[in-house]
């Protein structure tokens, strides 16, 4: 029997694979992956992901990002490969029409409270002008305010797991790819200290059936069918990203201007009222990547459900109509693109989105031995580390010194 499996290793599961296999005691790990580690078909790829600390979304998860950038820096100085890159965020947003006492700019104000609550740099550029001369790669107009946080910028997220997973197994964890886990099942704790069934099937089609003391999931977008107690409160979403290749441009273009020593990360907010368009955000080109001209963008929070096990094949493309809605959504602000603009590569994301956008964190109800996360909302990758870290402490130790109790899945409870 092992002393824990994981389930699911892409981001969450990789980093709680880690922290497990770090240990002392050493501990029998074993990680198990549907496909291979690596893969496209989650939300742990994309050749860049934005990590910032000046979070709009709530104060509390300060901590877990600030953790979690600094785990990734120490990934990347033990691996000796590029996981991190500090380039600067750029959050903009529309002025909105104010209604009774609410805030113009509620996406910036909520960053500035983080910023000034976690004592985190930033800067309030309030002046579309000032905006347009520090980065001419956007255009702004009179209703856009900005706030840069120079501490922001991006991480790889396949080379983050990658090194993960590499200082796992370097540290006598088992990884067992290609096994689609079907059941979770915990055993009668008549049979000695109990322990956890894993029930599943392995590429050949063969039964792969394994047993655990303890068990950590992080099954991403199947996690629903994993933890069935928190299946109602979670809901898949199909995702657009794409690239443009800067080099391609009109002759105006200067490539090195999207360079990240020169353009940072960014994100654009432009709802009015009670809108709920995507969120635009992009990233400078990588220099460091296999395409060093190309420029990734996205939209955030598309709302497009859909079930993962139909993304295995077709549903995965990424059609014209999903590419018009980011040259719509683009066009207007980047400087260089246009409405028919042409992308050299699109890839989808699967967005596990709970019903407030936080994240759900710990122990199933019912459950002794398995803990799990899930609903990471599009916005998770960039905790990955606190978050592996704070199951591999609720698994072993039953409690975890890192702040993730708002997360809790009975705030949904009856």
């Amino acid at each position: 029997m092992w002393d824990v499996a994981v389930v699911g290793l892409g981001g969450v599961g990789s980093f709680a694979l880690r922290s497990l296999a770090r240990r002392n005691p050493p501990l029998r790990i074993v990680g198990l992956e549907r496909f291979r580690v690596g893969h496209d078909r989650g939300s742990s790829h994309g050749g860049t992901r934005i990590y910032r600390h000046a979070y709009f979304e709530h104060p509390s998860y300060v901590p877990l990002l600030q953790r979690s950038t600094a785990e990734f820096r120490a990934l990347q100085e033990e691996a000796k490969r590029p996981i991190v890159r500090q380039c600067g965020n750029l959050i903009v947003e529309r002025r909105r029409r104010r209604s009774g006492g609410s805030s113009a700019t509620p996406v910036v104000d909520a960053c500035l409270e983080s910023a000034s609550r976690h004592s985190i740099e930033v800067e309030l550029i309030d002046d579309h002008r000032e905006l347009s001369r520090r980065y001419p790669q956007f255009r702004f107009d009179a209703g856009h305010v900005g706030m840069i946080e120079p501490g922001g910028g991006y991480v790889r997220p396949e080379a983050a797991v990658q090194a993960a997973i590499d200082d796992a197994v370097g540290h006598g964890a088992t990884i067992q790819e290609g096994v689609k886990v079907e059941s979770i099942v915990e055993m009668d704790e008549g049979r000695g200290d109990g322990g956890v069934a894993i029930r599943g099937i392995s590429k050949d089609g063969q039964n792969h059936n394994i047993e655990a003391r303890k068990v950590v999931v992080a099954g991403g977008p199947w996690a629903g069918q994993l933890i069935p107690q928190w299946s109602k409160h979670l809901r898949v979403t199909k995702q657009v990203q794409a690239w443009i290749d800067i080099g391609r441009l009109d002759s105006n273009t200067e490539v090195q201007m999207y360079d990240p020593s020169i353009m940072p990360t960014w994100i654009r907010e432009e709802n009015e009222g009670l809108s709920e368009d995507p969120m635009l955000y992009g990233f400078p080109c990588d220099p460091q990547s296999e395409n060093p001209t190309w420029m990734k963008i996205a939209l955030h929070g598309r709302d497009d459900p859909v079930n993962p096990d139909d993304m295995m094949s077709g549903a995965r493309d990424v059609s014209e109509d999903e590419l018009d809605e980011l040259r719509i959504a683009a066009a207007p602000f980047l400087r260089g693109v246009s409405p028919d603009q042409e992308f050299v590569h699109a890839k989808t994301c699967l967005y596990t989105c709970s019903p407030d956008g936080d994240f759900l964190v710990g122990r199933p109800k019912g459950n002794r031995h398995v803990v799990a996360a899930a609903g990471l909302s599009g916005h998770g990758f960039k905790m990955t580390p606190a978050l592996g870290r704070a199951l591999a402490d609720m698994v072993i130790e039953g409690k975890t010194d890192l702040p993730v109790s708002f997360l809790c899945a009975s705030r949904f409870e009856d």
